[in-house]
């Protein structure tokens, strides 16, 4: 039928801070205090009222969800009924042919008969058969026959009867005719509600097939469902209304009961607290007991409460006596032993704050001055190394003077910096100039050699123009530095000829520069091995594998020598991969002459990062020489750990998650201490040889130094080694402390393997060995 619609803070500090607040809080005026005692019963108050509310919506939605559901299926049940008693007298195919010819057969008359007696005896809005065209917005849908009930039949102007065959022009809006259109293919029934005019129908469509099973029409009936909504809206009335009569009781019984068993308790313990802290500082500190006799956790909490502020001047006590120590062990990670100026740790935690500023637009101009002593290593070779701490220590002191107004910093062995502000950075080119006079006047009224100061300086002023970050100027005076170191002293100050070519340092790096290559291949360049121990047995558990450059021509060149060499020119990473190379090489060896296999440390540059993928390279080589990761240790600096960037992070992430250990070597020589092991993970941690070789220093700093260190270490799980032992005394003072190995000359001094050999065969006793 056609239708018509469808924060942190130190323990003095904090204990202070508390006391303030709550002494403001004891002079609130009355109304303020019953203001700020209201908080809690408000927040209870919320509290139910948010509960009752939610408990409102779940039970409201669940019941509407379960009463719909057992609704709509009473009304389905009654449709399929219906649909079911019709298409049983049914005859599809008769109804086809009557369609075809536009001609009503006596089946036909019968039907529509029957159909209207079915709309007359059920509770039926309409009861139609349609056959569906396409779901667009014009004759969509084409009548085959509907019933009429006996008030229709009685009013054919008001009430037309349906065309056979005829379309509905636009009755049926493209959305509703979409619904009949998809329910074609459709074996089951398909349901589906629908607003009109009239009200709200409840629709069933069953699909008519002919005796071959080919679709042919719909059969349709819509059952009137506002009575179901009415219903529906009754009855979640009076649900809603008997859940908040019960919520408001809820909430009454339970604020009275809070009231009386937590809130005031709790006010009651609010006042004697307040009291209690707002006493003077310099007294005993009593508490009043508060008048709380609830037998639940507020009267335990008071009982605590009263206990504690018995405990509390022991307390305050400990922390003042804390932050002390604390202090003092942050001021001595951040002091050189040797000299009592900043070390490189502070330096760069100092670098860190100018870039802030500068990345914040708030940093003013200053320069960077980088200082190194010329002849530190004659004077340790010659006179020893506690000349050279006296050497050093009056290049201190001169830096110092001169640059009084700048932060003076230590960053290496013989390398010093201090940062140019203010008034030192204005007057920086004649600072300079003061610097080599005042060195000059020291060194022509001292006698000893350790005693004159000869010092190359370098100084560059950060410039944006220029300088990415902080880090580029200290790189720029660090060249200025050594670029003046080769021109000597003068070259600072008076205008003269100078011809790098006759500069012996020259000739030097170009010889190892030239060579290095031809070193690889005829193994110039050979591997030393120095062991290391088990302190607590005395065991010889790793190797590690230093270079050492034989020269045909210019003999032993020192190791300090062309690393420094290499890394300045890009190269290092190639020396690095030929000793891991050399080393895997000579497992072979070692096996075959029935040398302990232990592990061998290899050290390993940041440098290297930046040319070759060293995770690969180590997997390469080991593999290729059938050894296990276990075999090689890699060793980085801390000053490389320190420098590192998210790419050299992740690669020593690598390594370690390819079995190899990763050692962190020369710790504790001012690059970032401690702070190594919350951002890296690392197996083993090498203590610098200066905190060994000044042991006693200071007032015996060092030792108070590694013993924290190794404990620390020892917590987090990352074990110890100290290299540079050559006493009996500092191997005691390691196994006291619970240092796990050692390695120094006491023990071993490095050797190359054929000497290893020679003494493995001529060996009276078995050297003893931790092997894996």
């Amino acid at each position: 039928m056609a239708r018509s619609g469808r924060f942190p803070i130190s323990h003095e500090d904090g204990f202070r801070q508390v006391a303030t607040t709550n002494d403001l809080d004891g002079r609130m005026s009355e109304g303020e205090e019953m203001n700020h005692k209201k908080t809690m019963k408000r927040s209870i108050i919320t509290g139910c009222v948010l509960f009752i509310t939610a408990l409102c919506l779940l039970l409201g939605l669940t019941t509407y969800q379960e009463y719909r559901k057992a609704l709509y299926g009473r009304y389905e049940a009654y449709i399929t009924d219906v649909l079911n008693y019709v298409s049983a007298n049914i005859d599809v195919d008769d109804l086809k042919d009557c369609l075809n010819q536009r001609k009503e057969s006596e089946k036909f008359v019968r039907l529509q008969a029957f159909m209207d007696l079915v709309k007359d005896t059920h509770k039926i809005d309409f009861l139609y058969i349609v056959i569906p065209q396409h779901p667009g917005e014009h004759d969509n849908i084409m009548n085959v026959m509907a019933a009429m009930a006996a008030y229709e039949k009685a009013d054919p102007e008001l009430y037309p009867p349906v065309v056979l065959g005829g379309l509905t022009g636009d009755s049926y809006p493209a959305e509703t005719a979409a619904k009949y259109y998809n329910a074609m293919d459709k074996d089951s029934i398909v349901f589906f509600e629908e607003a009109a005019e009239w009200g709200i129908d409840y629709t069933g469509i069953l699909s008519l097939r002919t005796s071959d099973g080919a679709f042919f029409a719909e059969l349709c009936v819509d059952v009137p469902i506002q009575e179901i909504h009415d219903t529906i809206r009754r009855h979640m009335i009076v649900n809603l209304s008997m859940i908040i009569g019960i919520g408001i009781l809820f909430t009454v019984v339970f604020i009275f009961w809070t009231t009386q068993n937590i809130v005031d308790p709790i006010r009651k313990l609010e006042k004697s607290v307040a009291g209690f802290v707002s006493q003077e500082h310099g007294e005993k500190l009593v508490m009043e007991a508060p008048d709380i006799h609830t037998d639940n956790e507020v009267g335990s909490l008071a009982s605590a409460v009263m206990k504690m502020a018995d405990d509390i001047n022991d307390y305050i006590s400990e922390a003042v006596e804390a932050e002390r120590v604390a202090s003092e062990m942050k001021e001595l990670a951040t002091r050189d032993a040797l000299t009592g100026i900043r070390n490189k740790a502070a330096f760069a935690s100092y670098v860190q704050e100018l870039q802030d500023g500068i990345d914040r637009s708030e940093q003013s101009g200053f320069a960077v001055g980088v200082f190194d002593c010329d002849n530190l290593k004659g004077i340790n070779d010659r006179y020893g190394h506690e000349k050279g701490d006296e050497y050093l220590k009056a290049a201190s002191r001169l830096i110092c003077s001169v640059f009084k107004h700048s932060p003076v910093f230590r960053v290496g062995g013989d390398e010093f910096a201090a940062i140019l502000q203010n008034e030192d950075f204005q007057n920086r080119m004649a600072l300079a100039d003061e610097f080599y006079t005042e060195s000059d006047k020291i060194n022509a009224a001292m006698h000893n050699e350790w005693e004159r100061v000869h010092t190359s300086m370098g100084i560059a002023t950060f410039d944006p123009l220029i300088d990415r970050a902080v880090s580029d100027t200290v790189r720029r005076a660090d060249k200025a530095m050594y670029e003046k170191k080769r021109g000597g002293k003068e070259a600072e100050r008076v205008e003269h000829a100078y011809f790098m070519e006759n500069d012996d340092l020259y000739w030097k790096e170009q010889y190892i520069l030239d060579s290095f290559k031809t070193a690889i291949e005829q193994h110039w360049i050979k591997v030393y091995y120095q062991p290391i121990l088990r302190v607590r047995n005395g065991k010889i558990t790793v190797l590690e594998a230093l270079a050492r450059w034989i020269d045909p021509v210019r003999g032993m060149i020192a190791p300090n020598e062309f690393v420094y060499v290499l890394s300045r020119y890009h190269r290092l990473h190639m020396l690095d991969l030929y000793m891991i190379e050399e080393v895997c090489r000579e497992f072979g060896i070692r096996s075959q002459e029935g040398l302990p296999l232990v592990p061998v440390s290899v050290n390993i540059s940041a440098q290297d990062f930046d040319y070759v993928d060293v995770s690969a390279m180590l997997k390469e080589i080991t593999e290729k020489y059938s050894l296990t990761p276990e075999k090689i240790i890699v060793e980085i600096t801390e000053q490389d750990i320190a420098e590192g960037t998210d790419h050299f992070k992740e690669a020593l992430k690598k390594i370690r998650g390819n079995g190899f250990q990763l050692w962190i070597d020369d710790f504790g020589s001012g690059y970032s201490s401690l702070n190594v092991l919350s951002r890296y993970d690392v197996d083993r941690i090498k203590f610098d040889m200066d905190l060994l070789r000044h042991l006693d220093d200071h007032n015996g700093t060092n030792r108070k130094i590694l013993e924290a260190m190794v404990r620390v270490c020892g917590q987090v799980g990352v074990k110890t080694l100290a290299e540079g032992v050559e006493t009996e005394a500092q191997l005691h003072f390691l196994e006291e402390i619970g240092c796990d190995m050692a390695q120094g000359f006491y023990f071993y001094r490095p050797e190359p393997l054929d000497v290893s050999l020679h003494r493995f065969r001529h060996r009276k006793e078995d050297v003893p060995c931790e092997t894996t």
